[in-house]
């Protein structure tokens, strides 16, 4: 079965018709009857069986359709990595980060930078670090931001700056004036917890879980910038990074830097095979001069 094979069925299983897959392959109907004809013929068995004026799968046609459908992702990521490589004459400023960094760093980290590339394009994107991660070796773009680092063997992982974890609260949660707040302030509170997936929220699940009575965590989000929302919007108090706690204060609520101090730091990342260029270095570069000046607001 030839690739070509391959991209008629596919359009044929996602249409149900040939009219349609033939559209959607921008070819003509009779190309599309041909080619599937003549897949049959190397397969010896029929792909599709006719019923109420649509193709359906036949029994051997859904027992090949899981390894079609992955042959089919694998030809789409050539396409784009191919797209991405030619690309490489001139490329754009592309830079992936977390919702949580998009939100609280990106914006003025970008105004800093146009400064000095007032007409440089640029594509901007969030993801979950596990795809930030894939984007990268992809070549989808070239930088990637985190509160993780990163442990793939093809990239390298910088950390730019430090800061600590920040409880954070309505308005008059907290006398006047607190800076600190001990953990043990926070025994039978109740506060919005982070995934328990997530590796910095695994380190804040284990010390709240000693504390007598524990916290009351009724709701458990994926990002701190929900968590920020939710202590907006009356639900509890929640623990996030310093660059969310930014944010919060902006936004009227109170914040407070939990004692003792655990640190959240913020990563770079990019192929190591891939030299940065002078402006990635100093997206960088001016990334780092920002978020020191907020990291402990």
């Amino acid at each position: 079965m030839r690739l070509r094979h391959i991209e008629v069925i596919q359009a044929i299983l996602e249409t149900g018709s040939v009219t349609a897959a033939a559209n959607l392959l921008h070819i003509s109907q009779p190309a599309v009857s041909k080619v599937l004809q003549h897949a049959e013929q190397q397969v010896g068995f029929a792909l599709f069986t006719r019923a109420k004026g649509r193709l359906v799968a036949t029994r051997e046609m859904t027992i090949l359709r899981g390894e079609i459908n992955g042959l089919s992702e694998n030809l789409q990521r050539i396409r784009e990595l191919a797209g991405n490589l030619r690309l490489q004459d001139c490329p754009p400023l592309r830079v992936i980060c977390t919702p949580t960094l998009a939100s609280s760093v990106l914006p003025t980290c970008m105004q800093q930078w146009r400064q000095r590339y007032p007409d440089k394009h640029c594509s901007l994107a969030t993801q979950h670090t596990d795809n930030i991660q894939r984007a990268l070796l992809l070549r989808d773009f070239d930088l990637g931001l985190s509160l993780q680092p990163s442990f793939h063997p093809a990239i390298r992982s910088t950390c730019l700056t430090e800061g600590s974890v920040k409880a954070i609260a309505p308005p008059g949660f907290w006398p006047s004036g607190t800076k600190t707040l001990a953990l043990e302030q926070l025994a039978g509170l109740r506060l919005t917890g982070l995934d328990a997936r997530d590796p910095i929220g695994m380190r804040l699940n284990a010390l709240l879980e000693n504390l007598q009575p524990p916290p009351q965590v009724c709701t458990r989000v994926q990002t701190y910038q929900l968590q920020l929302s939710m202590v907006a919007s009356g639900e509890g108090i929640a623990l996030v990074d310093p660059f969310t706690a930014t944010l919060a204060t902006q936004q009227g609520l109170e914040q407070a830097t939990l004692a003792p101090q655990i640190t959240v730091g913020l990563h770079a990342w990019w192929l190591d095979e891939q030299p940065l260029l002078h402006y990635h270095q100093h997206f960088l570069d001016v990334l780092r001069s920002t978020t020191s000046n907020i990291k402990d607001a």
